[in-house]
């Protein structure tokens, strides 16, 4: 692990640079710590349950682009939006009410 300083007014990058990177810039919100690390692949054979999550969650992302397309699928969930504030926006709270039904 490496701690990073960087020489340009960057306050923190997190991810690849880009996709076929192997460096993967990390920031810590709770310590503020900025490292790097290298992303080594899995070369294991996802389990059973991986890919029912996998399918669960693509079967949800499907669900919500039809909620977002139609306006009359969509009113509801913004009503419900509006009241509350754990979500910032209508896309995630729509995924997060969907999930669970999937």
């Amino acid at each position: 692990m490496a701690r990073v300083t960087y020489i340009v007014p960057i306050d923190h990058i997190s991810g690849k640079l880009f996709k076929s990177s192997d460096l993967v810039f990390k920031y810590r919100k709770d310590t503020k710590t900025k490292f790097t690390s290298l992303h080594v692949p899995s070369g294991v054979a996802p389990s059973v349950s991986m890919l029912n999550a996998r399918t669960k969650f693509a079967s949800a992302m499907a669900e919500v682009k039809q909620i977002m397309l139609s306006d009359q699928l969509r009113a509801p969930y913004e009503v419900e939006y509006k009241k509350q504030n754990k979500y910032k926006s209508l896309r995630t709270f729509i995924f997060a009410s969907v999930l669970p039904n999937q």
